[in-house]
């Protein structure tokens, strides 16, 4: 079953180009961080810190802290991009268990595509980070130095040469990174009934009622979990900055894990809210597309979710910065924040979450084609058609946006209720600003690859396109 995986690639080798790209932006800067840890072992690297008098574990921890950082935030995006391919070939996988295949092969078939995927990834992602290496020393340096009270002194590092073996090593480090988030869709794909391909419906991706459940108590006791830290911390109080900083990032963290555990049934809440906006106008195009998406939940539900997560989580590190620049104004003291460190994390979450809701969005293209070209045929236009794509796109950023706006909310209203609690005065700071600029940009994002995957389409006949459609289901 094995070979099977190469002609699922070959199939439609344009939509799987996103996800490759998500896995090879995973990879490089997994290979950065590999980089900068061979040449930082190197003697000629130690015999330089030892010259300056510095501590060499001191530069080494950079880079094991940003691999760990760029591991997790990876480990959420390519969980999603591993849904969205075992939802994707599903139907595939079905009609495998209706002709004999078993379950087992089925696994096997999905790991091989997600294998080959971040195998293409992982090596273009390698021998990216080689020449980006080079040119990031001097951040890495940078960030080394806030860990020494002196900063870096005298020090001179050598020339850096990682040698012949660093983009292997970081193929062997980034692969397993990649092939972490998608280990457990994959193997959910033995739960496919051969049944699923009568029922022309791939609605069912192997999650058992009892696992909905779960991911909804779940969803309810994180959420309950973040609301009861806004009660304690007015009744209890704190002491100091850190006490308020920690309870808005606790509180905000919960939220967005609430918000990624609900999963499915939080982005339909979320998108039969934006929905009612065409309603509300009287759009009809507006209004199909806000129907398409209801129907599609479960495949947007892996684009929508991590835009949330996001949004969510960003919003909740700068709430918190925020409120920290607050207390210092009110004490008198300078209450100039660098704000590098929480955008650079910020900004790595957000290209993340975008990649993967774009390399979603990418796998669906077929399916997309042949949509639209059923739709021309009852009177749809081409220009009523770039409409439907544009409400679409709409919809589904304002579905991340409403989403991720309730961490931001959780977190505001535990800022406040713990400046007031700790300090005597309330500051609410839900960050509305960071929605305001990411809104525009996600729903441009979203619309230029919907359309850029269905121009040809477009260009063609309907009957043209549904002719060149293979039935696969």
């Amino acid at each position: 079953m094995r070979r099977y995986a190469i002609r699922i690639f070959a199939e439609d080798l344009v939509g799987w180009v996103p996800l490759v790209c998500v896995v090879t932006m995973t990879s490089t800067l997994v290979g950065i961080c590999v980089s900068q840890a061979v040449w930082t072992s190197s003697p000629a690297f130690a015999e330089a810190t030892r010259a300056a008098r510095l501590d060499l574990t001191g530069f080494q921890a950079v880079s094991v802290t940003i691999y760990a950082e760029v591991a997790l935030i990876a480990l959420f995006a390519l969980t999603a991009v591993g849904s969205a391919t075992v939802r994707r070939c599903h139907s595939t996988f079905a009609q495998w268990r209706l002709v004999g295949a078993t379950p087992i092969q089925v696994r096997v078939s999905a790991l091989s595509v997600a294998g080959l995927a971040s195998a293409i990834g992982s090596a273009a992602g390698s021998l990216a980070s080689l020449p980006l290496s080079s040119a990031l020393v001097p951040a890495f340096d940078a960030l080394a130095a806030e860990g020494f009270s002196g900063g870096l002194g005298s020090f001179e590092p050598p020339a850096f040469d990682v040698g012949a073996l660093a983009a292997p090593l970081a193929f062997a480090v980034s692969w397993p990174t990649c092939m972490a988030g998608a280990i457990l869709p994959a193997l959910r794909t033995g739960r496919v009934a051969p049944v699923d391909f009568l029922r022309k419906t791939g609605a069912d991706t192997g999650r058992s009622r009892a696992g909905t459940a779960a991911r909804r108590v779940l969803s309810g006791l994180l959420l309950g979990l973040s609301l009861a830290i806004l009660a304690l911390g007015a009744l209890l109080g704190g002491n100091g900055v850190g006490a308020v900083v920690n309870g808005i990032v606790s509180a905000g963290i919960l939220a967005t894990l609430a918000v990624f555990a609900a999963g499915v049934e939080g982005v339909r809440l979320a998108t039969r809210a934006a929905g009612l906006i065409p309603r509300t106008l009287g759009d009809a195009v507006g209004h199909l597309a806000a129907r398409e998406a209801i129907e599609e939940i479960e495949r947007d539900s892996h684009a929508v979710v991590p835009l949330a997560a996001a949004l969510g989580g960003g919003s909740t590190l700068l709430c918190a910065a925020r409120c920290l620049e607050e207390v210092l104004s009110r004490l008198g003291l300078p209450a100039e924040l660098n704000y590098a460190d929480v955008l650079v994390l910020f900004g790595l979450a957000a290209a993340f979450a975008l990649a993967t809701a774009l390399a979603t969005v990418a796998l669906f293209g077929g399916d997309d084609a042949r949509r639209q070209a059923l739709l021309r045929t009852l009177g749809l236009t081409r220009g009523d058609t770039v409409r439907l794509i544009a409400w679409r796109s709409l919809i589904l950023a304002l579905s991340a946006a409403l989403l991720g706006l309730m961490p931001a909310l959780v977190a505001a209203l535990a800022g406040a209720t713990l400046l007031q609690a700790v300090w005597g005065f309330a500051a609410f700071q839900p960050c509305l600003d960071v929605f305001a600029t990411a809104l525009p940009v996600l729903w441009a994002a979203l619309f230029a690859l919907q359309h850029a995957r269905l121009a040809c389409p477009l260009a063609q006949s309907p009957a043209a396109v549904l002719r060149g459609w293979r039935l696969d289901r």
